[in-house]
């Protein structure tokens, strides 16, 4: 009886915190609308922290265009690569794209093409055909040996880039453990790999030392 309730009371949580999420992000685009990126940047952080993987990703993309934070961060582009991984393993193509450019031009994350190709895969499976060009051009460029090690490194890491709803469930088990931990088919391990969004700064690392 007592976990029936329990779970009951973490949903209804869960619930309230989809919303807090929803209405976070939505007030985040309109702040970014009127220019007040500082602002817009909170919102965007405050909501990916609730689970709104868009969230996420439009804060990403202010950490790479240097919105809402300090011109001269140095560790901007980091925090970009960072924030978009955190949405690429959430299922998010674009960010997934964005991620893999990164990647491959060693922009906030160490230069390789091989993970660059095995991402651009995942999401050209998912039925993105600009990652298919990309992957398929990057391919190109890419020395005798490296796409076989792409085709392997995708083996790899495909399962760590589940998509929405084991995204979802993994933010929820961050902070209902002890309730969730049972409920979450989809993951193999309770906290595998979670790298949730917390402060507008460096992500909070992974928990699983995963290439990806």
């Amino acid at each position: 009886m007592f976990r029936k309730i329990a779970f009951g009371a973490t949903f209804a949580t869960a619930l309230l915190m989809g919303n807090m999420a929803h209405a976070g992000y939505d007030e985040g685009k309109a702040l970014y609308e009127q220019g007040k990126f500082n602002e817009a940047l909170q919102e965007f952080v405050k909501a990916g922290g609730n689970g709104n993987v868009e969230a996420v990703y439009r804060a990403a993309l202010m950490f790479e265009a240097r919105e809402g934070t300090a011109k001269d961060d140095a560790e901007a582009i980091t925090k970009a690569a960072d924030w978009f991984q955190t949405a690429a393993r959430a299922g998010h193509k674009e960010a997934m794209k964005k991620l893999a450019s990164m990647f491959a031009d060693g922009r906030g994350k160490p230069q390789d093409p091989v993970q660059a190709w095995a991402i651009l895969q995942i999401a050209a499976e998912r039925g993105d055909q600009e990652a298919a060009a990309q992957r398929d051009a990057l391919a190109e460029t890419m020395r005798p040996g490296q796409l076989e090690a792409g085709k392997r490194r995708h083996g790899k890491i495909v399962d760590t880039y589940q998509g929405m709803s084991s995204w979802t469930c993994r933010v929820f088990l961050f902070r209902f453990d002890a309730f969730l931990s049972t409920q979450c088919n989809n993951t193999t391990s309770r906290h595998a790999d979670v790298a949730r969004p917390a402060k507008a700064g460096r992500m909070r690392p992974s928990c699983q030392s995963i290439r990806s």
